[in-house]
């Protein structure tokens, strides 16, 4: 059934850069496939006031920061030649978005490719997590949140995940008891401040302990983390955040140091933002997670 939603209603216009329009059944292993989110109000069977907004801002925006990496998409980095798939937009009645965003994962991962989710929220986020992981929670490997809160983490059982997580980007005023709470179970977390003040080296201390060979990642990039004064097309208000050179070199050394199993762009309103801005940095960070070779020689 999910599969027949995102083939049959369709409404993407532009693929992803580098990317052919396929069906489901086309995904193979190890291809990094990509779908929106086209969610419609249940009761006016009207498009919500996202409406698939947040994907096709993404396409274009990657379209324009993404051309020297067409044709080097990273192939969970066995030197195969890369495939990116976009099946375009999920069309889905709003309160059963994320039921779907959980279906469209599991399907993806289940024939050997790398869900990659453009838009939605919190929630989604989770389902993306949850789709890939199973029904039995057997994610093997870690899962690293570049978000200004941990209630994307919060949302998990203590024993449906593998430890450690890993949080980077978290608000400096984040509660004692929040932050507690997280690291006992099995959290890592990596401020805001951290990061402005010691860079590259603190993440790449943090993702030390969880950078095992092999092990597949889920990444989500929450561009709530990003500093409002930057990204006026993120949802909420983050005062503090990170720069977007910090949140695009997070996403270069998770990318580096991680095999990324799936992927999430969330909490991006582009309606926002009239210059564009924040759909540019999440573009920039979306291709440091699924090509790094190509941004390493640039």
């Amino acid at each position: 059934m999910v599969a027949r939603l995102i083939h049959r209603y369709g409404v993407a216009d532009v693929a992803f850069p580098g990317a052919r329009f396929a069906q489901l059944d086309g995904v193979d292993v190890g291809d990094t496939v990509m779908f929106g989110l086209h969610a419609v109000d249940r009761v006016t069977a009207m498009s919500s006031p996202d409406g698939g907004a947040s994907a096709r801002a993404i396409r274009d925006a990657a379209h324009l920061e993404m051309s020297s990496c067409v044709g080097q998409i990273d192939r969970h980095r066995d030197n195969a030649p890369a495939q990116l798939v976009d099946l375009g937009d999920l069309r889905v009645e709003s309160p059963d978005a994320a039921r779907s965003v959980a279906g469209a994962a599991a399907q993806i991962a289940g024939r050997g490719g790398r869900p990659v989710l453009l838009g939605g929220g919190v929630d989604e986020a989770a389902a993306l997590i949850g789709g890939i992981s199973g029904p039995d929670g057997g994610l093997s490997g870690p899962v690293v949140l570049i978000s200004p809160k941990l209630d994307l983490g919060s949302r998990f059982a203590a024993a449906s995940l593998p430890r450690p997580w890993l949080a980077i980007g978290t608000h400096d005023l984040l509660s004692r008891s929040t932050y507690v709470a997280w690291t006992e179970r099995g959290g890592i977390v990596l401020t805001a401040y951290a990061l402005a003040t010691a860079g590259q080296g603190a993440i790449d201390a943090a993702l030390a302990p969880i950078a095992r060979p092999g092990a597949p990642a889920v990444v989500i990039l929450d561009m709530t983390c990003v500093d409002t004064g930057y990204a006026a097309g993120a949802i909420g208000a983050n005062i503090g955040g990170v720069d977007p050179v910090g949140f695009v070199m997070a996403a270069e050394r998770v990318g580096a140091a991680l095999r990324v199993a799936g992927l999430a762009v969330i909490n991006l309103a582009p309606e926002r933002d009239p210059r564009g801005h924040t759909e540019r940095i999440a573009a920039q960070a979306l291709l440091r997670l699924v090509c790094p070779s190509a941004t390493a020689a640039n």
